[in-house]
């Protein structure tokens, strides 16, 4: 069945038309789903496949006509699956693509590059250039530097070309601005690898960030995805935020622990949607109605 998921890495809304697509990674294919349905449906040039040239997708971006650019992991290139006409070509060769961001009004395409030394990579869809933005890998220095990036996944970028990047391995969001050569740690922890509790973070996978400047994070190992309000001071737990005894009354453990989140999308309604890239399911919650019980969409 198409709905059979195997590691999925991304989800991504195209806000216009509520349509979900899932970047299933193991099973090399890009999915679609309206959201009007439960029924999904591989992504293809008039039925003919496409999704066999991929080798472990992570995550894909929408441009306005519906162009899709492609982290095409496991073959070490972005490609650009256009649909009017119908194209697959490879725009760009990248040592293991992980989470992009299209810039559209400026043509930029962000690329997290997670080579030995991570880098975020600035592409421009026009000229045909490309520039390091964010991370040195001129330096062999500590991970937890600023200066570096320390096993990057997601990133987002806000209008100003301020470039936010979760860092799993550093438990930390960090924020490089225009020009920057150092990054500014916005949210996590300070010098520790991983930490536990609202304010700390353990794996970060992804990062969002909305017109009022409040960051959405999804913290995998401490099964959580927080929002974080533009000047806060501590982070507001969304999912993953109920505390209750085990089985045995002696161990407190999250009541919905089974959520480990990976990636997270929203849609025109502001629905969340959750990714559990370890579970192989997607889950949608309803923010403003009922946080502790989410409904299984996949």
């Amino acid at each position: 069945m198409t709905s059979m998921l195997n590691k999925p890495m991304s989800i991504v809304m195209h806000r216009e038309t509520d349509t979900l697509y899932i970047v299933d990674s193991n099973n090399n294919r890009i999915l679609k789903m309206n959201n009007n349905s439960n029924i999904t449906e591989r992504v293809s040039f008039n039925n003919r496949s496409i999704n066999g040239s991929l080798l472990r997708p992570e995550d894909l971006v929408l441009d306005r006509s519906g162009a899709m650019y492609i982290s095409d992991t496991g073959n070490n290139r972005i490609v650009k699956w256009s649909f009017k006409p119908e194209k697959s070509e490879t725009i760009l060769n990248v040592q293991s693509p992980k989470g992009l961001y299209l810039l559209e009004n400026k043509s930029y395409l962000y690329i997290v590059e997670s080579s030995s030394y991570p880098t975020v990579i600035r592409f421009d869809l026009k000229s045909k250039t490309k520039q390091k933005v964010a991370g040195d890998n001129s330096r062999t220095v500590s991970g937890l530097s600023t200066l570096n990036l320390y096993g990057p996944i997601g990133s987002y970028v806000d209008k100003n070309e301020n470039i936010y990047v979760a860092e799993s391995f550093a438990a930390r969001i960090s924020r490089w601005g225009p020009g920057a050569g150092s990054g500014t740690r916005v949210a996590g922890n300070t010098g520790a690898v991983q930490g536990s509790g609202i304010a700390a973070l353990g794996t970060p996978t992804s990062v969002f960030v909305d017109d009022q400047g409040s960051m959405y994070i999804t913290d995998m190992t401490q099964n959580q995805t927080l929002r974080w309000a533009k000047g806060a001071k501590s982070p507001e737990c969304l999912i993953g935020c109920t505390w209750v005894l085990d089985a045995n009354r002696s161990v407190l453990v999250r009541a919905n622990e089974t959520i480990r989140p990976y990636d997270i999308a929203f849609d025109s309604r502001f629905n969340l949607y959750a990714l559990e890239s370890a579970q192989n399911k997607v889950k949608r919650f309803r923010l403003y109605l009922n946080l502790t019980c989410g409904k299984f969409f996949i």
